[in-house]
């Protein structure tokens, strides 16, 4: 399974909540953009995965919208405090689908691309309106980071 770790998109920094915290209008184009980009480059992922987190929600509703699929399937799991081991566990429950973008929150998107990737430090920072694409290698069951990309 090809995996497409992506932080939500710039969001306002006060609501009554932190989950009720919307996207800014910023944040609405990138998470615009950066499913044009996947459309562009034929890398649209088959099924897009969501923490139930209004922010991230939005931005993947607006990501699948872009990319002209489906809504998103709401996990929570992706949400806020998301454990990296149990991220991996819950996401063998996709593992015969050839291509899953989650969405969800820092730093847990962090840990999760490291958990994967083995890499003890990452070569960038996952920003907001970020896309991380890690691809399995074909032998011994891990992942290496294929693209990372900012919006």
């Amino acid at each position: 399974m090809r995996l497409y770790v992506i932080r939500h998109a710039k969001a306002e920094n006060f609501a009554g909540s932190d989950f009720e915290r919307v996207l800014t209008g910023r944040g609405r184009e990138q998470a615009s953009m950066l499913g044009k980009y996947l459309l562009e480059k034929s890398m649209v992922p088959d099924l897009v995965l969501s923490s139930p987190v209004l922010r991230a929600k939005e931005t993947a509703e607006i990501m699948c919208e872009a990319m002209q699929m489906g809504a998103p399937i709401l996990e929570p799991f992706l949400a806020c405090g998301m454990q990296a081991d149990v991220a991996k566990r819950e996401l063998t429950a996709y593992k015969d689908i050839e291509a899953v973008a989650i969405v969800g929150h820092n730093p847990d998107l962090t840990y999760l691309i490291q958990e994967f990737s083995e890499a003890a430090v990452l070569p960038f920072r996952v920003k907001k309106g970020s896309v991380t694409i890690l691809e399995p290698e074909e032998f011994d069951g891990e992942y290496r980071i294929e693209a990372h990309e900012e919006f």
